[in-house]
């Protein structure tokens, strides 16, 4: 799982704009009467569930726009205080209940807002330590700082940083990273005359050249993509003797020492499937001929001859086209979960299923989300 780093600098400017000591951090008190306790440093991965949010919000960054809405809920009751600190502007609420309601009014303005959350940790987890050793820790709460339009509940992957002793975590940071899930959004789509059409070509006839393909279809070879498949799969698996008479056969009777036999399948230069069907008939097996995936991007005017190649060779799996699809500012995940989509994602540039392009140039798309807590980090469109 990927951390996340655009939302980690976000985070870290404003760490060293605004509260230095305090982002991503809860620490303990520390033992004061003891000179040596041992310190070690640990790191252990988790998640934790946010119990809630404190009634302050930092926007980065503070421009007219951002000020403006500012001002309107301070005018509207929901902003007791507006303090300005370098590039960031802290709103102090009256009540952190309208956390999400503030939350929201900056959902246009490509702004990052966080809140500090309380999130926690109800589990011992394992550390592994610098010394090469693991401990088992209970970090409890944490403190970190949190898109506040995720709820109470919800659950955020962390990182922990630990400085650990004999008597247990000492201090500790946590660090967010994100969650992939997948599921469904509605988009925008402007699609180009561009396609990609992944192809199956037939076992018999799998021995392309590529530089000929590039001819007939009239596309360049960096356009064309061809894995060859020479495997075939048994219906049942042979055993030892059985496989020994088949090499033995292959050797003897048709000079072939390069076919490889396996008790599942065979991997072979061979291109008559009717001779080794009636080489395996007599071990009452049958055969499964793999294709092999041809994979050519074209335009619109040389789909035609792309397309009859394909034909003529095996059949068309998919075409998918060239699209860039602009989210909506909400997505639901295949669990239910309603995902805000930040209006600082850019747009997914892509091929996208033919069948799934919608023909009025608006609709539904699935997506793979990387989620932290419910606010979506990136997009990606599924392979």
């Amino acid at each position: 799982m990927e951390r996340n780093t655009m939302y980690k600098y976000a985070i870290l400017f404003i760490v060293f704009m605004f509260i230095l000591s305090m982002f991503y951090n809860f620490t303990r008190t520390p033992h004061t009467t003891e000179t040596n306790q041992n310190l070690t440093t640990g790191t252990a991965s988790t998640y934790c569930k946010i119990i809630g949010f404190n009634p302050e919000v930092v926007i980065y960054p503070w421009n007219n726009r951002t000020a403006e809405i500012a001002k309107q809920l301070k005018d509207e009751g929901l902003v007791d205080y507006i303090n300005i600190k370098g590039t960031n502007g802290i709103l102090i609420l009256q009540s952190s209940k309208d956390i999400k309601t503030v939350r929201m009014r900056f959902i246009d303005t490509q702004a990052t807002v966080l809140s500090q959350a309380l999130c926690s940790v109800n589990e011992l987890i394992t550390f592994k330590l610098s010394n090469g050793s693991e401990s088992k820790q209970a970090p409890g709460n944490i403190k970190i700082y949190l898109d506040p339009y995720s709820e109470p509940g919800d659950e955020v992957n962390i990182d922990i940083t630990a400085v650990i002793s004999d008597k247990g975590i000492e201090s500790m940071q946590a660090e967010p990273f994100t969650k992939t899930e997948s599921g469904i959004i509605n988009a925008t789509f402007k699609c180009s005359q561009e396609y990609k059409i992944t192809a199956l070509i037939d076992w018999e006839k799998r021995a392309l050249n590529i530089m000929n393909v590039s001819r007939v279809i009239n596309a360049s070879q960096d356009k064309i993509k061809y894995q060859q498949n020479d495997a075939l799969v048994f219906s049942r698996e042979l055993n030892e003797n059985e496989i020994k008479e088949i090499k033995d056969y292959l050797s003897s009777t048709l000079n072939d020492t390069k076919t490889e036999v396996y008790s599942k399948g065979m991997i072979t230069n061979m291109r008559d499937k009717q001779a080794i069907s009636s080489m395996l008939e007599k071990y009452n097996v049958s055969v499964q001929f793999q294709p092999s995936v041809l994979i050519i991007e074209t335009d619109a005017s040389n789909s035609d001859l792309a397309s009859e190649f394909i034909k003529e060779n095996g059949q068309i799996a998919r075409i998918e086209q060239k699209c860039t699809v602009n989210p909506e500012r909400f997505g639901i995940t295949d669990n239910g979960k309603k995902v805000l989509i930040p209006s600082s994602i850019p747009s997914i540039n892509g091929y996208v299923d033919l069948r799934n392009v919608p023909k009025n140039e608006s609709g539904e798309i699935k997506v793979s989300f990387e989620l932290i807590g419910s606010v979506a980090d990136s997009l990606s469109l599924p392979e």
